[in-house]
């Protein structure tokens, strides 16, 4: 019935949810795209080609699916909503290189899938950005090129430069698996219904080596992410406690590794902490 239509149509989105008695989920934040151009754009901006195998989180009514399933080889699109599953089922009828599936992302087994790379294309739900990222990022190594659409603000956090006010922790996990680019801002108007914030599309490219030389990524992270828990306080002062160090032994590795004991923890590189924890892993090592 709806294979179709135009699911860029807000008449059809309402027509949908009439037909199959549903409404957008707040809970799953949900917000449909209502804007074709962009939706070419993300696609565009994947460079798929018919030989990329793409995993879809969150494909909703199936509006970005359709535009992914033309130009790739195939398609998994993970749905944790049951009630869109017979929407996609009438969306996406025509199409015969899609699976749907209907589950929680962190539930899925992306292995049984895809064996090798894989690309990653969302619209993801802002409350859950983050988890999703990192999630992808630490625990799916297919995943080779992710292009992902995400609150504007999250996604200035994600590319901060060194020294800047949106730099966080997770700014710099981000940067140790991945390459990230701003690759366009999309406007709250775009949806249906309009969320309350502005979204930027982003593209993260897996590194292929390891970007720093360290000796414990556990240790590293935790370096990160206590600076960061007290970054208005100087590195000497939120880095205090960490492994058992005394605030004397901790200046001695900071002026070890060249880095000013006052300087705050957006003012650091990955580089140097990856010094920072290599230096404090000898001393139990």
């Amino acid at each position: 019935m709806f294979a179709e239509a135009d699911l860029t149509s807000p008449v059809t989105i309402k027509q949908l949810c009439d037909c199959f008695d549903i409404r957008p989920n707040k809970r799953y934040g949900q917000n449909f795209l209502i804007d074709y151009n962009i939706v070419q754009k993300i696609t565009d901006s994947a460079g798929l080609t018919s030989s990329d195998r793409v995993l879809e989180i969150g494909p909703g009514i199936g509006t970005l699916t359709r535009e992914i399933s033309k130009k790739a080889g195939s398609v998994v699109a993970v749905e944790v909503d049951k009630k869109l599953i017979p929407v996609l089922d009438s969306t996406l009828s025509h199409c015969s290189n899609i699976k749907i599936v209907n589950q929680d992302i962190f539930k899925y087994n992306v292995g049984d899938d895809f064996l090798d790379t894989v690309k990653v294309i969302g619209n993801l739900p802002y409350y859950i950005t983050t988890p999703i990222v990192m999630w992808l990022l630490e625990e799916v190594p297919q995943a080779a090129e992710i292009v992902i659409m995400m609150q504007k603000e999250v996604a200035k956090r994600f590319a901060a430069k060194q020294g800047s006010r949106d730099s966080s922790a997770v700014t710099l996990a981000v940067q140790y698996y991945s390459e990230i680019e701003e690759l366009f801002d999309v406007s709250k108007h775009c949806f249906y219904p309009a969320p309350k914030v502005d979204s930027t599309v982003v593209r993260l490219k897996r590194h292929t080596e390891n970007p720093v030389a360290v000796k414990s990524e556990k240790l590293l992270f935790e370096c990160i992410k206590k600076s960061f828990e007290k970054r208005r306080k100087t590195l000497i002062n939120s880095l205090f406690g960490i492994n058992g160090l005394e605030k004397e032994r901790l200046v001695k590795i900071l002026n070890e590794a060249g880095i000013d004991p006052r300087l705050r923890a957006e003012n650091l590189t990955l580089q140097q902490y990856a010094v920072i924890a290599n230096l404090i892993y000898d001393i139990n090592n």
